[in-house]
């Protein structure tokens, strides 16, 4: 047996002490490594926030997300699920994530029963609002004015609702103006809290519902080896399905050929379309097209991202309840907004073409506005928004407007006055309903008796009937006539002219064309009602054409767009210092511009700044171009500063020259299927500039007359102009003195009235009913295809009665006037003849007392 010695066992002690302070020590790294690790996660973890904070203000100072709310976890949850429940039930009854396909052509082949419940709706209502539904008041009647109520606005969904084979966008628009009412009615059910806390608390729930299903969208549409992807072969397959009729003939253009193929009573082929029927023989390729307008099959794609967008909008409403948020947060989600519907109406536009998308987008915003109208009135009270509305949007125009008061009332007389008739008419029936004593109409005064409409209408009638009419009925014919000129005739007969001389100088020379289009151009630049548009389009249509073979796409859009700038200096230059200069000697034309005014001394100020300046630019682009440069040279302007700020002006030509390109793109040799569409869109965003370019130089004429009026008043006054200003005033006075309606002639009253009546017919045919008025026809168009070679076909029989009742009634006007000058030349003859003789008596007394 063996022992151990003193030395084993040292070394044994020696070998376990230096284990142990080794382990104490690796647990001290540890300890402190471990410390470290979780120092520098939770800094880590502060940087995170802090960025994630950071970049939540920035995303709300910017308007892409609203301001959060915080809430209780449990109602954030109870929250969420009723948000996300109406957007599972849509996107499986209205999307191809579900059971779209079946949900839509259910609403469709329903038709007749959402006709019905329409009916019934409007009747139900017009019925209450006879029977003074308002004023009932017991507490039976109250509940069954509610019953009343919500049946007829139950059967307006459905109306809606099943109205989807016309309308597309129906289910869209019902679920977003129903949820509103939905959510506030758990309110009533679930959650006893302050009305206001509520709707703050629903912002979050809303926004998280909208990214969740935006996210589902996206995951959705990439998976599945792109099926789901929006693609032709999708379109007419989803169309198909869904049983849209082919469109085999448009207006203008078509394909009936296709026609053949189709069976309209079984909705089957005998050929096949992409992604239809693969056994058969394919189509021909034309007939590709033939489901262009099927809004339904795009809708039941998009529907997720719509709906989705719909509940970021109302996330934002909600957030906005709370007074403690900025207007600045207010303003900037407005602008992102618009910014994002126009960004999807591109996006829908590209992709489905001709499907209608962007009117189905137009409701789509107006039910999400009509949803924001509703939180509104739910949150503030009738009297109460009506209150702002009056203190914050009315009182303004008054107080910034109310100068223009008659020609506000000129056209609203001129586009409103048969509605007010119709409306005046169904007051009456209401009083007379009254006056026979129903237990449920509303009891009736003495003083109520007397009137032949309801109270509240004959107030309103008796407003409009105290207006000095005269004025009003001129001011309405004036407007009539400029509709008529720069809205109808201008518009319809210089695109006929453009079309005949795009055919006619198709086979001419780089140069010979160039030289035509550089004639017509300021030819019609020189025109006080042509603006530059169709120019510039007509030169990146016709004259690429012809520069397309030698220069290639680019350079012949590169040469078309500074033609295009190079005829907008000339012709402004002659506009300034021809027409402006020449026209400027003349106090008459100074007076009718109105120099003296702080509106044109502030264009004037603008246009002395030196350089390129925003507001110069803003001004010369964004203008009337022939009104603008004929008015820098009746001011006076420098011609150097006005040449140089015309240069900006590229930025309006570019997309415009752009969409004569894809116009020419779209017919032969190439016949791109896409070109349409993003001429589409490149229409639309040379309106926006010319808009967003218009609104800018209002922007800096309002703010250099206030920033400014130190330089504007330094500017002296012209004395000739005022003294003809005096003259005008006279005049003025004397007109409105011989024309007031109380002393007017019967003869003279009838002319007026008939002219208004005439200019009111012929206003309403070519405006609402201008289909029937005009055939469709575009610059694009050809006069032998659209018109069959006859260019005085493009107006209709319809179209040649309005223009022939806007001719009687201008002569009318004409008459008028005459008139109406003569009977103040007798005046102020009749009123200097008594002041001679008032001489005259003066001089003989002052003899006889000398």
């Amino acid at each position: 047996m063996s022992t151990t010695t003193d030395s084993e066992r040292g070394l044994m002690s020696g070998v376990i002490k230096g284990v142990l302070d080794t382990a104490i020590n690796i647990e001290k790294v540890a300890e402190s490594g471990i410390e470290s690790s979780v120092r520098g996660v939770k800094k880590v973890g502060t940087g995170v926030k802090k960025v994630g904070d950071q970049t939540l203000h920035l995303l709300e100072d910017v308007g892409a997300i609203p301001p959060l709310e915080k809430i209780p976890l449990k109602h954030f949850l109870a929250l969420l699920g009723i948000c996300i429940a109406p957007v599972f039930l849509f996107l499986s009854c209205f999307s191809a994530m579900g059971w779209g396909i079946s949900g839509y052509r259910f609403a469709m082949h329903n038709s007749d029963f959402g006709y019905w419940c329409a009916t019934g709706s409007f009747l139900t209502f017009g019925t209450m609002y006879m029977l003074d539904f308002s004023y009932w008041t017991s507490s039976c009647m109250r509940m069954l004015r509610s019953i009343l109520v919500a049946l007829a606005a139950i059967a307006f969904v459905f109306g809606i609702f099943f109205n989807a084979a016309e309308y597309p966008a129906s289910p869209l628009v019902v679920t977003m103006l129903a949820l509103p009412f939905y959510l506030f009615s758990f309110k009533w059910i679930l959650f006893f809290v302050d009305f206001r806390n509520y709707v703050n608390w629903l912002s979050t729930p809303l926004f998280c519902t909208a990214t969740i299903t935006l996210i589902a969208w996206m995951i959705w549409l990439f998976t599945d080896n792109g099926r789901n992807e929006w693609d032709d072969k999708n379109r007419d397959f989803w169309a198909h399905e869904l049983d849209c009729t082919p469109n085999f003939l448009t207006e203008t253009s078509g394909f009936p050929e296709c026609a053949q193929y189709y069976d309209a009573d079984s909705n089957t082929w005998s050929c096949s379309l992409r992604g239809v029927d693969s056994s058969i023989t394919k189509c021909p390729s034309e007939c590709n097209q033939v489901y262009n307008t099927c809004g339904a099959a795009f809708l039941i794609w998009v529907n997720p991202m719509a709906i989705a967008t719909g509940f970021y909008f109302l996330s934002f409403i909600f957030a906005f309840a709370n007074p403690d948020h900025k207007n600045a947060s207010i303003g900037a989600f407005v602008k992102f907004f618009l910014v994002i519907c126009f960004l999807m109406w591109i996006a829908s536009s590209l992709a489905a073409a001709n499907s209608g998308v962007a009117d189905a987008l137009f409701s789509f915003v107006v039910f999400m506005c009509l949803s924001a109208a509703c939180v509104a009135l739910m949150l503030l009270g009738k009297k109460q928004l009506v209150g702002k509305i009056e203190d914050g949007v009315i009182n303004k125009m008054k107080e910034k407007y109310g100068g223009y008061g008659t020609i506000f009332k000129g056209t609203f007389i001129l586009s409103c006055l048969p509605i007010v008739f119709v409306y005046w008419g169904i007051a009456t029936v209401n009083q007379a309903i009254r006056k026979i004593g129903l237990p449920l109409s509303k009891p009736l005064t003495d003083e109520d008796r007397t009137y032949a409409l309801t109270l509240a209408a004959s107030k309103q009638k008796k407003m409009i009937m105290s207006w000095e009419w005269t004025p009003v009925i001129l001011m309405s014919l004036k407007v009539g006539v400029f509709v008529q000129v720069m809205g109808v005739l201008v518009t319809k007969f210089t695109y006929l002219f453009l079309a005949w001389l795009r055919i006619a100088i198709q086979s001419w020379s780089i140069a010979a064309v160039t030289a035509a289009m550089s004639f017509v151009g300021i030819s019609l630049f020189l025109l006080p009602p042509v603006p530059g548009v169709p120019i510039y389009f007509m030169s990146g249509m016709m004259l690429l054409a012809v520069c397309e073979p030698a220069m290639g796409l680019f350079g012949g859009v590169t040469y078309c767009t500074f033609l295009g700038l190079i005829l907008k200096l000339i012709s402004g230059t002659i506009q300034q210092q021809v027409f402006g200069k020449k026209l400027g000697n003349m106090v008459a034309v100074r007076q009718m511009v109105g120099v003296n005014s702080d509106l044109m001394r502030a264009v004037r100020v603008i246009m002395a700044d030196p350089g390129l300046t925003w507001g110069k630019c803003a001004i010369l682009t964004g203008g009337p171009d022939w009104p603008t440069f004929v008015t820098t040279g009746i001011l006076g302007c420098d011609f150097m500063p006005v040449f140089i700020g015309t240069f900006p002006c590229i930025v309006l030509i570019i997309p415009t020259v752009l969409m004569g390109m894809f116009v020419y793109l779209e017919g032969e040799p190439y016949e791109y299927e896409w070109a349409r569409t993003v001429g589409t869109v490149a229409t639309m965003i040379t309106g926006l500039a010319q808009g967003g370019v218009m609104l800018l130089a209002a922007f800096y004429l309002e703010k250099t007359q206030v920033d400014r009026k130190d330089e504007i008043d330094a500017i002296p006054l012209d004395e000739e102009v005022l003294a003809e200003d005096k003259k005008v005033e006279a005049a003025t006075a004397l007109f409105a003195e011989v024309t007031k309606w109380e002393i007017l002639p019967t003869k003279m009253k009838a002319l007026l009235l008939s002219a208004l009546f005439i200019m009111m017919c012929s206003c309403w045919l070519v405006m609402v009913f201008t289909n029937s008025c005009f055939k469709p026809f575009e610059m694009s168009d050809s006069i032998e295809g659209a018109l069959d070679g006859d260019g005085w076909s493009l107006v209709k029989t319809l179209g040649w009665v309005s223009i022939l009742l806007f001719i009687f009634a201008s002569l009318e006007l004409v008459v008028f006037n005459r008139w109406a000058k003569e009977q103040a030349q007798l005046k102020r003859g009749r009123e200097g003849d008594r002041e001679v003789e008032g001489e005259m008596l003066t001089d003989g007394n002052v003899k006889n007392v000398l």
